[in-house]
């Protein structure tokens, strides 16, 4: 018999035992900020974050004050709102003032920040209709009501962010969005969860209320309910990694543009993925789909479809492919509950030929919240005026003993017209949305040997994470020469890899310039928009998951020995490519390219030449010219052992 001291004790020790679970399901680096970083607090504005008052009115306040490159805080707590929540006008006074860009929320943690909308909050219980006309016909569509709203096109919504946070829908919201985000070029979603009640909510996560989205970059989004999860209509691209579904009504994800999908699950009732237009292009790697109950198909896709280790339990049919008329592809269904590698616009037999890379997730180093380890340039003596050069001051900072943290403040545009050695004990270069400036060199070459140039060389740290900062159309770049692993993200600069240290790039806006034989790539939603050679790798191995380009040029050139896989991109041709330009040039190198779509308006012209490849001991090269009409597809383009195949 057990006696009451036993019995207390037990309870006791259990209850004890479910606060550890409860904090290890909720363990979580908190992310925090020092006064002197600027960032907006809503608390400051009057936000009791206590799950009871309302406080839509006060984190309205603190988003008006957005709009400049600025982080609106929420810290830990539950924050009760009643009406939508919309992001600012943009406050730069440059040519396209006036957009909604340029601004980030920042929780806590996904599980330490809540927002909270109340059940049924007026304003959420319609879809409204918008109406409007495409090629003289008149359209009509519904749309939920975003939680948050980040604005609308045109696309010059740089650099908006969601980060750190949970978006909970009450219960009589039929009508509520969790997030309608826009952002274009470099802007993100991370760490992101987004419930609604049962039989409550529209969308999740809507990127189509809006036109001319995209490129942008999700990682690390959990949707629970809505009737739809993601609404993935992103006419730029979407890049996705991480991404868990379970409780839709309706669809997992839906679109009719350009979707990179990678480590995704879906447990659902309904097909997990819809793909509506034969223009539309899935690219889904490492993906694992259920239902408890027959659903129709897994994936129902229009357009092309590129599967690579995909895995299937319950549904019928992993694949419902109504045909591509254009491509001259019929309607087929795969029963597989397994896939390795699959196109809906290649003959069988590819696989043999397809370079398969190793893909490495990059490391998170944790957050380091004691702020005397944290730096300000500031403290240093740099001005951040735009005008003086802050080089000496920031090489200072840097070399501060103690220090990890190298922090640029919001609200000052940093000058470099020299080179700064990221060295020491330094771990993140972080901007608290603070800006970069380099003045243009007259040429490539004096840019290259002078200055502009954040230079990683060997330190204490064995991780560098340089993440958050705007160039603001400088030319400030950023050169790995080490043997450390240098990890950029959210950032828009030029990157060099000149040393044997991994190199991982998230959300990054700039040229990639590969040259050390055997360095090792991995890029997450890369937008290259420089004229001629965006991309060169010399003797690396890169693989990249999204890439998007712009302007005029050779966008890929991968050549001693190199290899280059790009797995999902879009080719915006909005200028004139003469044929000397090719899209990819190979030059004793290999090369896997999959679920790729070039587009291209009006007077512009694509490209002529795909791809042009050399070989040791081939006096000729191997040309593949343009074989598909406007806006289609290239599915696959590999080359390997001396032979290309398209």
């Amino acid at each position: 018999m057990m006696r009451s001291g036993q019995h207390v004790g037990m309870i006791r020790c259990g209850f004890m035992i479910f606060l550890v679970l409860v904090w290890c399901q909720s363990a979580e680096t908190m992310i925090q900020f020092p006064d002197w970083a600027h960032v907006i607090d809503v608390r400051q504005e009057g936000a009791k974050g206590d799950g009871i008052n309302d406080d839509t009115a006060a984190i309205q306040r603190a988003l008006d004050k957005g709009g400049k490159n600025t982080i609106v805080y929420f810290p830990p707590g539950t924050y009760l709102i009643s009406r939508q929540l919309r992001f600012p006008p943009s406050k730069y006074t440059d040519s396209r003032k006036g957009g909604h860009k340029r601004t980030i929320i920042q929780g806590a943690g996904s599980h330490a920040t809540i927002l909270r909308l109340k059940p049924h909050a007026p304003g959420f219980q319609q879809l409204v209709v918008k109406r409007g006309r495409k090629k003289k016909k008149r359209t009509s569509r519904q749309l939920g009501i975003g939680v948050i709203w980040c604005g609308t096109a045109p696309a010059q919504r740089f650099r908006n962010a969601i980060r750190d946070i949970t978006i909970e829908v009450g219960e009589g919201n039929p009508a509520a969005c969790g997030l309608q985000f826009v952002a274009n070029n470099q802007g993100c979603i991370r760490n992101v969860i987004l419930r609604a009640a049962p039989n409550s909510g529209y969308i999740g996560l809507d990127l189509g209320y809006t036109g001319e989205n995209g490129p942008l970059y999700i990682r690390d989004l959990k949707v629970e309910g809505f009737r739809i999860g993601i609404d993935a209509n992103a006419f730029n691209s979407v890049t996705m990694e991480h991404i868990q579904l379970s409780g839709q009504r309706e669809i997992g994800i839906v679109s009719r543009h350009l979707v990179f999908v990678r480590d995704f699950t879906s447990h659902n009732r309904c097909p997990a993925i819809k793909m509506e237009k034969n223009y539309s292009v899935l690219v889904l790697d490492q993906a694992e789909m259920s239902t408890s109950q027959h659903a129709s198909a897994a994936i129902i896709a229009e357009g092309m479809v590129v599967l690579r280790d995909i895995r299937m339990r319950g549904y019928p049919i992993l694949l419902q492919h109504m045909g591509d008329s254009k491509s001259g592809v019929k309607p087929q269904k795969l029963v597989k509950t397994d896939i390795t590698l699959w196109c809906s616009h290649q003959k069988q037999g590819f696989r043999e030929s397809t370079v398969w890379l190793p893909v490495e997730e990059s490391p998170t180093p944790a957050w380091e919240n004691d702020f005397s380890k944290w730096i300000n340039p500031l403290a240093c003596g740099a001005k951040g005026d735009g005008v003086t050069d802050d080089t000496a001051a920031i090489q200072k900072a840097v070399d501060t003993p103690g220090k990890t943290v190298l922090c640029f403040p919001a609200g000052k545009r940093f000058r470099i017209e020299g080179k700064v050695l990221l060295r020491g004990s330094i771990t993140r270069v972080l901007g608290a949305e603070g800006t970069f400036f380099s003045p243009a060199a007259k040429d490539r070459k004096q840019r290259h040997e002078t200055g502009g140039w954040f230079e990683v060389v060997e330190g204490a740290a064995p991780v560098v994470v340089f993440e958050r900062i705007d160039n603001m159309y400088g030319r400030t770049g950023i050169r790995q020469k080490s043997s450390r692993t240098l990890i950029i993200a959210d950032t828009s600069l030029d990157v060099e890899v000149k040393g044997p240290g991994k190199v991982f790039l998230e959300d990054v806006v700039g040229s990639l310039t590969i040259d050390h034989p055997g360095a090792r790539v991995w890029a997450r939603q890369l937008n290259c928009e420089n004229p001629n050679r965006s991309i060169r790798n010399k003797g690396g191995k890169l693989w990249i998951l999204g890439l998007k380009t712009e302007n005029r040029g050779n966008k890929i050139w991968c050549g001693n020995d190199g290899v280059t896989e790009v797995f999902g991109a879009h080719i915006y041709s909005n200028t004139t490519f003469p044929a000397r330009y090719p899209l990819i040039d190979m030059d004793n190198a290999e090369g896997s390219f999959l679920g790729w779509r070039e587009t291209w308006f009006g007077k512009d012209k694509p490209f002529e030449i795909y791809l042009r490849a050399r070989f040791p001991g081939q006096r000729a090269e191997t040309i593949l010219r343009r074989q598909f009409p406007a806006g289609r597809f290239i599915p696959v383009l590999q080359v390997r052992g001396k032979q290309v195949r398209f």
